[in-house]
Formats: C-alpha cells, sequence, structure tokens
C-alpha cells in the first residue's frame, strides 16, 4: 500500500517525518499542498506568461478601453503597475473560486457598481483573449484548459489530507477529482501553550533593548539556532540589525538594501526634480545625468545601453525584461522605475553569519524554532490591519462565498498559534507609545495580563565610535542672564542638554541657504497685509497670494513648479475663511510685532505672527504651516512645554484689552483655531518660572524619551536619533 499524505503547514509534514521514522507501517509520502497543486494539474502546450509581462499586457487593454477611467485607476505606467494588482487579485479570486460576472449584477449594492463590474469583466475578456492569440498562460488567474495528471494519481493507493488553511474552489476540486480512497483533515487549532510571557514596554525602540534581554534568558535553555525574533512589522528591521553589535542575527536581505539599488532610486527622484546639489553625487559614481534627461520615450535595449553597467545580480533580470518587453516604449524615468521594481526584491546573502533568525511570521513556518519572540503585538498590527479590497467589501465577499477580512486575520492568527504552540518559551512584546495599547489577540491565547519593563538606555549606547563634547555633568545656571522666549523655554523644558548646547554653548545649527517652507509661507502671508488690513474680495486675495507665491518660490525646478501649484490649491479653504473673518469686522493692525517684557521677573522677548483688532476686541494670531488639531486636546499640563500663546499673553496685557488668541491652519483647512483654558496652562506657566528662578546648577543628563532626538540638530552630539550606535 502507498499513500500520500498531504499538508498545508510544513511543521506537520515534520513532526511527521519524524513519527514515521519510528514505524515500520504503510509506505507514505508527505508532500505540501503546493507540490501536490504543480503534480496534479497539467497544462495545455503555452508559454507561462512572465509577471512584468502581464502588467504591460493588461495596460494594453485598459488603454483600449473607452470607458475604463469610470474605475479611477491611472493609466500612467508607474501609478497602474501598482494599481494592476487590484484588479489581477479581483481576477484571481473570482476566477479560482468559479465565480462568474453574471453573479454580481443580481446584487444591489451601490450606484455604478454594476457599471464597475462590467467594465472590469471587458477587461478580464481582454486580456484572457490577448494571451490566446499570443499562445500565454496567466496561472494566476483560472482561464486556460488543463488536464488531472491521471498519472500520477495511479502511483498511490490512498490519499490523505490535513488542511488547516481557506482552500479555493478550484483546489478543492483537484481534491474532489481523485476517486481513490481519501480522508480529508481539517485541523482545529487551539492553543496549549502555557509557557507563554507579555511584556509592555513604553516605547517602540525600547521593545529592541528588551528582546536581546530576554534571547539571553533563553540561550540557558535553547539552542541558539532556534531562537527567532518575529517581525509583523518589517520597519523593525532595520532597529535590530544596527543593534545587533555581535553580528548574532541572520536575516533575509533583499536588494533594496544594495547601494546600487539607492543610487539609482536617488536618480529617479533627480529625474523627477532635478536639483543641481546632487550633481556631484552622480560624478562620484561615475553616472552622467543629463543622459538621463530625455523627454521622447525609448525602447527597452535604448534604456540599458544608456543605463550603463549593471550589478552581476541584476543581470537574469536584465535579460528577462529585454525578452519580455521587446517593443515597448516607455520614458526613460518610467523605465527605471519598473528596473528598481524588478530588482528591489532579489535575494542577497546575508553577510553577518548569526544563527538568531529575524523573520515575517509567514517565513516563520519554515524554521524549527523552540525560541519565540514577537515584538510590536499591538492592536492594529496583530493581527495585520488589510487593506481595503478596491472592489468588493466585506459584505460582498461574505454573499459570494469569498474569505472576508475577518477570515484572513483569523488565518493569519492561526499562524501565530501554530508557531506559539511548537515553541518551548515564547514572549510576546508590545509598546504603548502613541496611544498604543496591546492586541486584543492576547486574550485568545489565554494571557490576561503584561509584565510591565524598563529597559536599560545604556543598551543603546555602551559600545560607540564617538566621543561626546560633553560628558554627565553639573553646571551653573543663572535664569536672570537669559532673554526667554517661548522657543528657549520649550528647549529647556523638554532636553536641557540641547538647551547647553544651543544657549550656553551657542553652538548654531547648520545654515540652510534655502527657507524652509514654513518661513516662505509666514512671509508670504506677512506681505499679503503689508499695504492694507482686510480683503472683501475674495478674488483679489486670492491673486495676491498667488503673486506673493511666485515672488517666493521660482519655477527654476520641477519641485518648486508642483509646489506653487500644491500651496495654491491648499490655500483655497484659506482665502474664504479670512474673507468671513473680515467681514465679521476684523482688521489687521500688527505683523511680526516684535514684544518685549518681564514675566514673573525674568526678562522675556517674542514674535507675534499677526494683531487683529474690531473696535472692542484684540486677537493674537501665530501662523501653523502644519497641523493644528492637538493645539487643545492635551490632557495633562504637567508635560506641556509649548507656552507660545501665555507668553504673548503677559507680553501684552498693558497694550491689548478684551484679547483672545488663535492659531490659523495655512494650508489645507484655513481654520482659525482659539486656545482656550489660558488660565489653566498659565499656572504650570508660572510654576515653571519659579523653578528657573530657583535653580541655580543644570544637571546635564541624556533624556531617557529618545522621541524627539531624530528631529533634533544636536543628535550627533548626544550619539542619538541618526546616530546611534
Amino acid at each position: 500500500m502507498k499513500k500520500l499524505i498531504v499538508y498545508t503547514n510544513i511543521q506537520d509534514l515534520k513532526l511527521q517525518q519524524e513519527l514515521l521514522k519510528q514505524s515500520d507501517g504503510i509506505s507514505s509520502t508527505l508532500m505540501m499542498f503546493e507540490d501536490f497543486y504543480k503534480k496534479m494539474v497539467l497544462f495545455q502546450d503555452f508559454k507561462k506568461i512572465e509577471p512584468i509581462e502581464r502588467v504591460f499586457l493588461l495596460h494594453k487593454v485598459c488603454s483600449e478601453l473607452k470607458n475604463f477611467k469610470a474605475l479611477n485607476i491611472s493609466l500612467k505606467i508607474r501609478d497602474f503597475y501598482t494599481q494592476s494588482r487590484d484588479i489581477f487579485q479581483l481576477f484571481h479570486d473570482l476566477s479560482y473560486n468559479f465565480i462568474s460576472f453574471d453573479s454580481f449584477y443580481k446584487l444591489k449594492v451601490y450606484d455604478g457598481f454594476e457599471n464597475e463590474m462590467r467594465i472590469l469583466e471587458d477587461i478580464f475578456k481582454g486580456y484572457v483573449d490577448l494571451l490566446t492569440k499570443n499562445n500565454l498562460i496567466d496561472v494566476s488567474i483560472f482561464h486556460f484548459d488543463f488536464e488531472i495528471n491521471d498519472y500520477f494519481i495511479d502511483n498511490y493507493d490512498e490519499f490523505e489530507f490535513h488542511i488547516d488553511k481557506n482552500l479555493n474552489q478550484f483546489e478543492l476540486f483537484l481534491i474532489n477529482s481523485i476517486k481513490k480512497e481519501k480522508k480529508l483533515f481539517t485541523k482545529s487549532i487551539k492553543n496549549i501553550n502555557n509557557n507563554v510571557n507579555s511584556y509592555q514596554v513604553k516605547e517602540k525602540l525600547e521593545q529592541v533593548a528588551l528582546a536581546f534581554e530576554l534571547i539571553d534568558e533563553m540561550t540557558k535553555t535553547i539552542e541558539v539556532d532556534k531562537i527567532a525574533i518575529i517581525l509583523p512589522d518589517e520597519k523593525l528591521k532595520q532597529l535590530f540589525l544596527t543593534y545587533d553589535r555581535g553580528k548574532n542575527i541572520t536575516t533575509q536581505i533583499y536588494f533594496s538594501s544594495n547601494i546600487y539599488f539607492k543610487l539609482i532610486n536617488k536618480l529617479l527622484a533627480y529625474i523627477d526634480a532635478p536639483n543641481a546639489k546632487e550633481d556631484n553625487l552622480f560624478k562620484k559614481f561615475d553616472i552622467e545625468v543629463n543622459n538621463f534627461l530625455l523627454k521622447e520615450k525609448i525602447d527597452i535595449d535604448d534604456f540599458f545601453t544608456i543605463l550603463g553597467d549593471i550589478p552581476l545580480k541584476t543581470v537574469s533580470i536584465k535579460e528577462l525584461m529585454r525578452s519580455s518587453l521587446e517593443g515597448y516604449l516607455l520614458l526613460i524615468q518610467e523605465w527605471l522605475f519598473v528596473w528598481l521594481e524588478m530588482i528591489k526584491n532579489i535575494k542577497v546573502e546575508d553577510e553577518n553569519g548569526g544563527k538568531i533568525k529575524l523573520l515575517a511570521v509567514n517565513e516563520a513556518i519554515y524554521h524549527e524554532i523552540e525560541g519565540v519572540i514577537i515584538v510590536d503585538f499591538n492592536e492594529g498590527v496583530v493581527p495585520s490591519t488589510l487593506a481595503r479590497d478596491r472592489f468588493l467589501n466585506s459584505d460582498l465577499r461574505k454573499q459570494l462565498g469569498l474569505p472576508t477580512s475577518i477570515d484572513m486575520q483569523n488565518e493569519e492568527k492561526k499562524s501565530y498559534i501554530k508557531l506559539i504552540n511548537h515553541a518551548k518559551a515564547v514572549a510576546l512584546i508590545h509598546s504603548i507609545s502613541s496611544s498604543g495599547i496591546a492586541s486584543n489577540f492576547l486574550y485568545e491565547l489565554g494571557v490576561k495580563n503584561s509584565i510591565s519593563k524598563e529597559v536599560d538606555y545604556n543598551f543603546f549606547y555602551n559600545i560607540s565610535l564617538l566621543t561626546p563634547l560633553i560628558k554627565p555633568q553639573k553646571i551653573e545656571f543663572n535664569a536672570f542672564e537669559f532673554e526667554w522666549s517661548s522657543t528657549m523655554l520649550k528647549n529647556y523644558l523638554e532636553c536641557k542638554q540641547k538647551f547647553y548646547y544651543k544657549y550656553i554653548l551657542k553652538i548654531a545649527q547648520r545654515a540652510d541657504s534655502t527657507a524652509n517652507d514654513g518661513q516662505i509661507l509666514h512671509k508670504v502671508l506677512e506681505n499679503l497685509f503689508k499695504d492694507r488690513s482686510f480683503y472683501d474680495d475674495e478674488q483679489l486675495l486670492r491673486d495676491n497670494l498667488k503673486t506673493l507665491i511666485a515672488q517666493e518660490v521660482d519655477d527654476s525646478t520641477v519641485s518648486n513648479i508642483y509646489k506653487k501649484r500644491l500651496w495654491e490649491r491648499k490655500l483655497e479653504h484659506l482665502v474664504s475663511k479670512q474673507i468671513k473673518h473680515f467681514s465679521d469686522g476684523w482688521r489687521v493692525v500688527a505683523r511680526e510685532k516684535r514684544v518685549y517684557g518681564e514675566i514673573g521677573g525674568l526678562k522675556f522677548k517674542g514674535s507675534i505672527d499677526r494683531i487683529d483688532q474690531t473696535p472692542t476686541h484684540s486677537l493674537v494670531i501665530d501662523y501653523k504651516s502644519g497641523s493644528i488639531k492637538k493645539v487643545n486636546s492635551i490632557k495633562k499640563f504637567e508635560n506641556l512645554s509649548d507656552f507660545q500663546m501665555n507668553i504673548y499673553k503677559e507680553l501684552t496685557k498693558k497694550t491689548l484689552s478684551n484679547v483672545e488668541f488663535a492659531y490659523i491652519e495655512i494650508l489645507d483647512s484655513g481654520d482659525l483655531i482659539k486656545v482656550d483654558r489660558m488660565d489653566e496652562k498659565e499656572e504650570y506657566l508660572m510654576e515653571h518660572i519659579a523653578n528657573l528662578k530657583a535653580t541655580k546648577t543644570l544637571n546635564l543628563e541624556k533624556r531617557a524619551d529618545i522621541h524627539n532626538c531624530n528631529y533634533c540638530e544636536y543628535q550627533l552630539l548626544c550619539q542619538r536619533g541618526a546616530y546611534l550606535r
């Protein structure tokens, strides 16, 4: 008796292999379901289309459809390359589940839905016709004739299937086509591993330090090469590699991390928005950028001639593109985009040579793992929040018998449970920064409580090639020697080290020859009211804004042209809301007003963007080019460090009466948001000033919370942010 046992989970297959070694029973062959699938299906004698070519064939079909625009999918190749995945996914789901487009027309869903489906049906028919005409098969879509491999079936007397995932209708058809004795087992997974600990840290970065600490513990009872860190979010991968000073980690590295890839990606950005400052970078790598600034479309051979030498690992991709895309004409930046998309996922050998695995959960099932550390075990991350289906919502998928987002999340949960159940020790880590909470999945795993951990921040700095400018020390301090501003006070409250560098040592940050966007917009708005105190004509206000922006931002780069158009659109709300503001009687009486005075015995100064008045009231305004949604949202004033408006209040109380304070969101909304709870904030301001006056020495220590260090101009001196070692 010959028996074939088919699994959808490789760990179950490996376990069965061990059991078979110890038995002398029936001769059995073990096989993964994907291998069973390949052996069962015999295709007609057509060539399988390459993934890159299918995108261009689909693009050709869509380009010829007059009503394609109704799908709101761009035909620009760089956009279409990504958005076409939604179309292919729909075709896959429908065709392999034997669902015809006619099924949709009976459903009452939303206006325009039937029209969308008819367009997609035309695309499907056109794409399949084009495949047939070119003697091609796209195996991701069920459109082909095939035969069941009876010879393969005849090799076995009995079949056994162990299924623990959703199968599509075609896969079920293959199983049912076997007329011999067969057994089908669907595995119900229950969490039986009680050796699971959950840990909670404050900051996302702290998970890295804790993970390495837990690895040290695990190595006492588990072999190093059987320990793995599981990454639900790939963004943490680089952090783990950065702090893996002992080179103990091994992981899958992709070509997107290669210097060549980054350079070509930089070149693509340069073509989109030329910047003379970057010319030297390309000269250093012998890249003649002028060769890439072509306006006309070129073929694939001309593209590779211009591209020049390429890394050895990408040669096969080059040949594949040349054979698949012969005859297509694209702009050079479109060819570069396709080239980068094709090479970014080439697997590169991991040079670290470590033994601790760094894996995604879908990679973990192929490894024997006894010690599991899963980071980012936060709600919304585990299980992952799936991207919205462009064409089919969950209700539609349910009606059609397709897996819903909940079904797919449950599949992901199964992967985690299988991983956990095969392990001897499991640690789940989540952070509570940015309002993060532990995943509700914890409760399904039977984990009721999490252990709060304080990590040792020395982990991040115990090896460094840099020497900080100063070492932790105490220095003499006298608050009366300074003329304070809101920014200066904010720096003092947030980081004494930064305050020391900036205001005591007076280390200036690197000067930038160009103004940033916020500075430009502030200047535009200052000049907008240079010769007038209000506007009552919306078009005049709009035209003056446009003229002033043109004076500050020239058309020397594509980026500048785009910026001007973007600002003109985003300032529309500001125009209408300012007209309404002035119709209520407000008039501009001051711009960039310098104010000076004493607050609680300390000297203060400030620069107010704008002061408006009516005959009876005053309004102090500060422009914000970013979002101001959080202006009034702070709950704990003891953590507040920005007292800008309270300082303005104190410095203007002798000159302004009936005064209110507000921010204007320049871009997007144009809203004027008044600052509330000023009196409560004032109490904390006065408390800080009292503490300042009483402080005689500054304790210079690096702050424990390093969230803001990424944006600090002194991070090199502190070995923080991008300079962490």
